[in-house]
């Protein structure tokens, strides 16, 4: 039976049931595909580098914590490799890392800092996974802290730099430590007088509450800007090694 409407066009009384049939198959098929898109990813190599100056290293975070913002489920690993010779860059590395996300409190808890392969040329890598990733590339691997006697200092942090943000160092200065019994944290604390100088010495114990005061030494020196540099050193260190910037 066939009826006409108001505009005259014919309507088949089969219609309406093909109808919905065929539109609810399009729905489950776009469901479906969204699932697909939204999938956390076995892997993603989302950037690759050596090296990085402080800027350029802050654009490359800023994109991966975007490209981590469309995977909800997903889990992002910074993965650091290179041989014993680079350990001041690969340090260097973790450490500008962890001053930037917390600087910006971007995805903290979804990150992870992958002390990567102890061998071989600096490598940096950024990815994004799932949770449950077996990948051996994405577990820690056992670096060799230990560093010759006659070591320079290796800067842990700074509150001085114009781009880049003063790291949390608890970590990195633990590990150090551990591996070199004779190892110190030496403080460079600035001030104009010696109410600031105070106030500095007060900030820097607050950041290194958690080490034995044992290893951990303090140095004023006379500056017109309040500010401290923080130093893993092996032995007593020369002036001119503990740099001062005003």
């Amino acid at each position: 039976m066939h009826t006409g409407n108001s505009l005259g066009i014919k309507s088949n009384e089969h219609t309406a049931p093909a109808a919905r049939v065929f539109f609810a198959t399009i729905l489950l098929l776009l469901i479906a595909l969204g699932t697909i898109a939204q999938e956390v990813p076995k892997a993603i190599l989302v950037d690759e580098f050596e090296h990085a100056s402080c800027d350029d290293f802050l654009a490359r975070v800023d994109y991966f914590t975007h490209q981590l913002a469309l995977y909800p489920d997903a889990i992002g690993y910074l993965v650091i490799a290179g041989d014993k010779e680079h350990l001041r860059q690969k340090l260097g590395i973790e450490l500008m890392f962890e001053g930037a996300l917390h600087f910006r409190a971007r995805q903290i808890s979804r990150i992870r800092v992958v002390r990567g392969r102890d061998a071989g040329q600096m490598n940096v890598q950024m990815w994004i996974g799932n949770p449950g990733n077996t990948n051996a590339a994405f577990y820690d691997t056992n670096w060799d802290f230990r560093v010759p006697h006659d070591s320079k200092p290796f800067l842990l942090r700074t509150d001085t730099d114009p781009i880049c943000n003063p790291p949390p160092i608890d970590r990195v200065a633990r590990d150090l430590l551990e591996a070199n019994p004779i190892g110190s944290i030496y403080v460079i604390v600035h001030g104009s007088n010696a109410r600031e100088r105070r106030a500095e010495m007060s900030v820097a114990r607050k950041v290194l509450v958690q080490f034995e005061r044992s290893r951990v030494r303090y140095l004023l020196r006379t500056s017109n800007t309040a500010y401290s540099n923080y130093y893993f050193v092996m032995s007593p260190p020369k002036r001119k090694d503990l740099k001062s910037y005003w």
